[in-house]
């Protein structure tokens, strides 16, 4: 039997975060920075942070959320939430392991 974990994660993805619910988009893409930040999951940070950008996050929103991250994670938190800020700054297209999963 023959399993497709990255295509069924995927597929779940654009279920759950990329469909407005009780939460809108942008609610659920900082909340996948805050995870990806605490799981400190470099190419997911990279995925979502650059995914924010596309839903309109701020500046200030991904402050917010970097520093409540960066509080309940301690100094991993903090280091972490740095990397987020410093994606969120560049104007890069690069994304991570995640994107390129989503476009196959």
């Amino acid at each position: 039997m023959k399993y497709d974990t990255t295509k069924t994660l995927n597929k779940m993805r654009q279920e759950i975060i990329f469909k407005d619910g009780t939460f809108s988009i942008k609610t659920k893409v900082l909340l996948a920075i805050f995870w990806s930040i605490s799981i400190r999951c470099s190419p997911c940070l990279e995925f979502y942070v650059n995914k924010a950008k596309k839903y309109k996050v701020t500046e200030e929103e991904i402050k917010e959320i970097i520093l409540v991250a960066a509080v309940m994670g301690g100094c991993p938190g903090e280091v972490w939430g740095l990397e987020a800020y410093k994606i969120f700054s560049k104007n890069n297209s690069k994304n991570g392991c995640c994107d390129a999963q989503e476009n196959k």
